[in-house]
């Protein structure tokens, strides 16, 4: 195994064994702190019970909106929930991503926290799935010394602000120290898993994002189609003010001539 292919192995190691187990106990903490009730189980039911929570969320957010607002809501949404639900959903056995979207995109909690650099806590976890979009990016399962420096700094940072959530993350930092000191070689079953691993996490990653860019390219259209119809009506007002202007015009001139006629001796 060459360097950068070893590079590559340990950050992949970094987000399966490290920032992906960070996320999921936050995301656990976090729901067993808000629905105290109810703790999470880790099991179909506890699955079922956080769509129920978020489900009320949502209708809750589409009060006040126009119906024609709220069916578009709804469409983007279940376009999105269908890119990742599934048996792996259904089932808890999650990922980064998934994570993430329950975290984050969920709304069911206050992660608005900002850490030293001005940063919400929210923004940090959203970082964490970049570095992993990023990973899957990758030509080859190979990476250069400074590339893999920097992202596991990186990761560390992003994992770091979740204490600002009181979770204890000195465990996942020293996992992360254990891994950046990690030494070749490893074994040729490791190498095989963790390429399995990256096509995996490639393929997943790929059906998501041509999902997410066709929710994209509609909620695109549809913007511009609203923004059209706006810009019609505007055309069509514009016409009835100057009709109207013309009509005022002509009534005042011949409003004049009547006062010419009554002084013209």
């Amino acid at each position: 195994m060459e360097d950068d292919e070893f590079n590559f192995y340990r950050i992949v190691k970094s987000e399966k064994n490290v920032a992906q187990p960070a996320l999921k106990e936050l995301f656990e903490t976090l729901w067993n702190r808000k629905f105290p009730e109810t703790p999470w189980k880790k099991d179909s039911n506890s699955v079922q019970l956080f769509e129920q929570e978020e489900q009320k969320y949502f209708q809750n957010s589409l009060d006040g909106l126009s119906n024609r607002e709220k069916g578009r809501k709804r469409d983007i949404r279940n376009r999105l929930l269908s890119t990742f639900r599934g048996n792996q959903w259904e089932n808890y056995e999650w990922d980064i991503s998934k994570f993430v979207y329950a975290l984050v995109h969920s709304k069911l909690f206050q992660l608005h926290q900002i850490d030293g650099s001005c940063m919400p806590i929210s923004e940090h976890i959203v970082q964490i799935k970049v570095i992993c979009n990023r990973t899957a990016h990758f030509t080859t399962a190979t990476c250069d010394n400074a590339n893999f420096q920097e992202t596991l700094k990186t990761t560390g940072d992003h994992i770091k602000a979740l204490e600002l959530a009181q979770l204890n993350v000195s465990p996942y930092l020293e996992d992360l120290q254990r891994i950046q000191s990690q030494e070749k070689p490893v074994s040729g079953e490791k190498w095989w898993e963790m390429k399995t691993q990256f096509e995996r996490l490639k393929s997943q990653q790929q059906i998501y994002e041509e999902s997410q860019q066709q929710i994209y390219e509609e909620s695109q259209q549809q913007i511009y189609e609203e923004r059209e119809k706006r810009y019609t009506v505007v055309e069509n007002l514009n016409e009835k003010l100057e009709g109207l202007k013309t009509e005022e015009e002509l009534q005042m001139e011949g409003y004049s001539e009547e006062i010419k006629k009554a002084f013209d001796f």
